[in-house]
């Protein structure tokens, strides 16, 4: 983005601090991404358009924006001067990102190819060589994605703030509808195909209830008679495998590890409607609603030709960015599979020489300790005291209460600091919240309050509602008529493929899923961001 290189070197330190780790969970270091964003041009405009991306819900106080540069006549000033500066970079950026992406992908698929020998017969100097390699070719080349989530933000802001102030949308659900109806994003393929397989075994009631209900051994049994679905099943984990809960965490097992979660899903598909509402509908769904909303942005505008046509800009690197933001992440969660399986298979080779307890115990070891201990350079190599160390600090991560959404911390991290906000927050009181609307639509149901999905069933018609959800939550969306998400923005996962699958969709609700229980029914409309507590006949509660 054409920022000095002396400017990223004197900043190094920053983007070692992106992440922190506190009681086992992993937090976003908001000051380092704020002093990451104020080196690009446009820091007092850009840092709102990256809080909506993000979910942030409360800014920076203002003495800390000032330290960045942001707050002060003076800093607006040279910060305009900065983008003016850099303008011909940025267009040079966005002209030729579409060209980018496709050699993103070229690179990918070139470094994630099936490989000779596979990664089941490397020796362990192996593994580690071909990982350093996929670190050379992607890890550290993630620029494609990078830039295009850049634009994201830029464009997907932009199109909010002129709907608010030419189209008069309040509460950004013109925006949201009018980037629907994306038939190329990937993420709600796998949805497609859970129904496709749902109705191939429909008619078949024993099954059924296998998938819904029997143990694997026995699911895995009846697959060799069914050669049809067992193909659309193993075609589904060829491309989807990797894409699981948690997938982030190389530690996650996936869905070739345990695809229970799959085979419910798709028993769940089968017995509501036979597998018989397709992605199709949804697509459809969702394109009327991006029509409507295109009409309502037309009439709004009238005869203002300047108006229209940047509009229109704006509306199509909107939804092209958005579309490719969801898309890349896929190729994201590919790689991540790629090094998931090359550590396991280091930790197997570990273990079979009695230097591991189990396998999976790598992944309570830091990559360079892995990596030092095959090539020498290590200070510690009893790798069985160090996992050993780590499990237990981790076992009594799960016990401790969590740490809170947003907290402060001073002096040295891990000392002194309680990891709880210092502002109380004040709760709704009553039977009515307030999210961020994502998907528009008016929805009266039941809910299901999901912790852990892994062994959950979420029955048609209920409407899910979550702390938060990732990528692998996907095989429950086809069964949900509503979505409440505490956690979330409008560039979420969740709220993405929502918006896609044509679920009336709200994120950011603060205490969502202390206010809820199983069972309580609720009204929630997905253009205001609005959920109220009923009764089921409809009344207020």
């Amino acid at each position: 983005m054409h920022v000095p290189e002396s400017v990223i070197a004197a900043n190094d330190r920053v983007f070692s601090r992106m992440l922190g780790l506190v009681r086992g969970r992993v937090y976003y270091n908001l000051l380092s991404w704020y002093r990451v964003l104020a080196m690009l041009p446009g820091f007092a405009v850009n840092r709102r358009f990256m809080e909506q991306m993000m979910g942030v819900r409360e800014p920076l106080p203002d003495e800390i924006v000032a330290q960045l540069g942001g707050g002060t006549f003076g800093d607006r000033l040279r910060d305009a001067a900065r983008l003016s500066g850099t303008l011909a970079g940025l267009v040079w950026n966005h002209a030729v990102l579409d060209r980018r992406i496709a050699e993103f992908y070229a690179r990918l698929n070139q470094a994630l190819a099936p490989l000779r020998p596979p990664l089941e017969e490397m020796r362990a100097d192996e593994l580690a060589a071909h990982y350093l390699e996929l670190e050379r070719q992607l890890m550290t080349r993630w620029d494609a994605p990078l830039v295009n989530d850049f634009f994201a933000m830029i464009f997907h802001g932009l199109l909010r703030s002129l709907a608010e102030r030419w189209c008069g949308s309040r509460e950004g659900t013109l925006a949201s509808d009018l980037v629907r109806g994306q038939s190329a994003m990937i993420s709600a393929e796998p949805t497609e195909r859970v129904r496709r397989m749902g109705a191939l075994v429909a008619h078949d009631n024993d099954f059924c209830a296998l998938l819904c209900e029997g143990a694997l051994s026995d699911i895995f049994v009846a697959l060799q008679s069914r050669p049809e679905f067992r193909a659309q099943y193993e075609s589904y984990l060829e491309k989807f495998g990797d894409r699981c809960l948690e997938e982030l965490k190389l530690e996650s097992p996936t869905l070739h590890d345990n695809p229970r979660l799959l085979f419910r899903s798709v028993g769940q598909s089968a017995r509501d409607d036979g597998g018989s509402t397709t992605a199709a509908a949804a697509a459809r769904e969702a394109g009327c609603a991006s029509a409507a909303a295109e009409a309502q942005a037309r009439r709004a505008l009238g005869w203002h030709p300047f108006r229209q046509v940047l509009f229109r800009w704006v509306l199509r690197n909107a939804r092209a960015r958005v579309l490719q933001r969801e898309n890349l992440r896929f190729e994201r969660t590919r790689l991540f599979g790629r090094v998931r399986r090359i550590f396991f298979e280091i930790g197997r080779r570990l273990h079979a020489v009695n230097l591991l307890d189990e396998p999976r115990d790598i992944f309570f070891l830091e990559v360079e300790e892995v990596l030092g201990f095959i090539q020498g350079t290590s200070a510690t190599i009893d790798l069985k005291s160090l996992t050993s160390t780590r499990k237990r600090e981790f076992e009594a991560y799960r016990r401790d209460e969590p740490p809170d959404d947003r907290f402060e911390t001073r002096g040295i991290v891990y000392q002194g600091n309680s990891f709880r906000s210092a502002r109380t927050e004040v709760e709704s009181s009553g039977d009515e919240r307030k999210g961020i609307g994502c998907c528009s639509g008016i929805v009266r149901g039941p809910v299901r309050v999901i912790t852990d999905p892994r062994n959950t069933e979420l029955r048609k018609g209920s409407i899910l509602v979550a702390e938060r959800t990732d990528p692998g939550w996907i095989l429950l969306f086809s069964s949900a008529t509503g979505l409440l998400v505490e956690r979330g923005s409008l560039l979420s996962h969740s709220a993405i493929v929502a918006r896609e699958m044509g679920i009336p969709a709200i994120v950011s609700i603060p205490g969502l899923t202390r206010w809820l229980k199983d069972g309580d029914w609720v009204e929630l409309d997905g253009s205001t961001g609005v959920v109220r507590r009923i009764s089921p006949d409809g009344r207020a509660s």
